[in-house]
């Protein structure tokens, strides 16, 4: 039944290969000649059979035959993108009155000639003059827009399909599809969608379920519709208020706070309305970081000797690249009175009070904390009555190297145990 073919995969081992020569006239590059090489050796050692017959290609012929023909599995392709969207652009040209001119007419000038339809502004000289401008709009076709922000100046898209109307209510939700910035690692990539997503939170942002994140590039979910402008902005200084954000942005931890997250915002078209709406789950609370404590570190803090310290386990949230220190910044910056022993991976073995746990489990870059696993031994550990050493030395068959004066005077030796308690 169409739609529902499983897809069969043939797994061929040929021991030869073919190879043909080139027509007569043909001058030969060196490559066919050291095919040609290849063959002869072939032969020589009697991996390739010396004559190929059409009979022994014909199961081959008709086999890539049936695999071209096999009808493709039937994939749902996302819907196709509108014929044209209007757009909002954040831009910035940080220059003085002159340059700035100069620049803004490039940037026009540039729009322009990939389709881009300007509208007018309300004070055509204060937009060319005055450094606080930094919004325009217009109209593109959709195979154009990703294309406005190769200029260096543009920042930011708002996308909307043309005739596409929002609620008029601002509480209403807006389906939307957000493109992060790129270019990270994949650890660091999570990491950045992570910090967005919770950004987006405090704007009432509810995420999707089960769509291609993209490499962690994508975000899809709703939004109240008053708070849509909000996503053209910096997400770095959302929320705020009418002075400063709400969390300064040096206290924004890295990725985030080194980039823009949010470079394109789309508004999507939504026939049958948004899903039924579900009550946002209410802020996290400092006391819910004890969840990341694992239950034994959390009695033992709660004990008169907390005091004293012990070694503990901090597992980030996120493998740190080889010369990337800031992990260890802001751990130390979150409980000051640890040492730091090493790092493997994204478990990092710190020493200090268990009290301590407490305060690094606020940080964001913490996923949990634990006491290091116990190392228990899989080997009987009972001493075996009447043993025989001399039957156990033969075993080994170190008698042949006793036999020739080899007593292991001067040789170093490796003992692999389980459990090294007690040395």
């Amino acid at each position: 039944m169409e739609g529902s073919l499983t897809p069969i995969v043939i797994a061929l081992e040929i021991s030869w290969h073919i190879c043909t020569d080139p027509p007569k006239g043909f001058i030969r590059r060196p490559a066919a000649s050291a095919c040609r090489h290849a063959i002869d050796l072939s032969k020589a050692r009697g991996t390739m059979p010396t004559d190929i017959h059409s009979k022994q290609l014909l199961p081959i012929t008709i086999l890539g035959l049936l695999i071209a023909a096999w009808p493709a599995r039937a994939d749902y392709s996302a819907p196709p993108p509108p014929k044209e969207y209007e757009v909002d652009i954040r831009y910035q040209i940080y220059a003085g009155r002159n340059q700035r001119i100069v620049q803004f007419q490039d940037l026009v000038r540039y729009l322009e000639s990939i389709g881009f339809h300007k509208k007018p502004a309300a004070d055509p000289e204060a937009e060319i003059q005055d450094p606080n401008q930094t919004r325009m709009s217009g109209t593109i076709a959709s195979e154009q827009a990703s294309r406005i922000l190769l200029d260096r100046h543009v920042k930011a898209l708002l996308l909307r399909p043309t005739g596409f109307k929002l609620p008029e209510d601002v509480d209403k939700p807006v389906k939307v599809q957000l493109t992060l910035a790129s270019g990270l690692s994949l650890d660091r990539q999570r990491l950045l969608a992570d910090q967005v997503r919770e950004r987006l939170r405090l704007l009432g942002f509810r995420e999707a379920i089960g769509y291609d994140h993209r490499g962690h590039t994508r975000l899809v979910g709703w939004i109240r519709t008053g708070n849509l402008p909000i996503l053209l902005k910096d997400l770095r200084w959302q929320p705020a208020d009418w002075l400063a954000p709400e969390i300064p942005l040096a206290d924004v931890p890295a990725p985030l706070r080194d980039r823009s997250p949010i470079l394109i915002t789309e508004a999507l078209e939504e026939p049958e309305g948004p899903p039924k709406e579900t009550p946002a789950p209410g802020p996290l609370r400092a006391e819910d970081n004890s969840q990341k404590i694992a239950a034994d570190l959390r009695r033992l803090a709660g004990q008169e000797e907390a005091g004293q310290p012990v070694r503990m386990e901090v597992i980030l949230t996120y493998v740190p690249e080889e010369f990337d220190l800031t992990w260890r910044r802001e751990l130390v910056v979150a409980s000051s009175g640890i040492i730091i022993e090493g790092r493997l991976g994204s478990v990092v073995t710190v020493v200090g009070p268990p009290k301590q746990a407490t305060a690094l489990s606020a940080s964001p870059i913490v996923s949990a904390l634990r006491l290091p696993p116990s190392v228990v031994s899989s080997l009987r550990s009972a001493t075996v009555a009447n043993a025989d050493n001399q039957a156990a030395l033969q075993s080994t068959e170190m008698s042949r190297y006793h036999a020739q004066g080899k007593r292991g005077k001067g040789v170093r030796v490796a003992v692999i145990d389980g459990d090294f308690r007690g040395f």
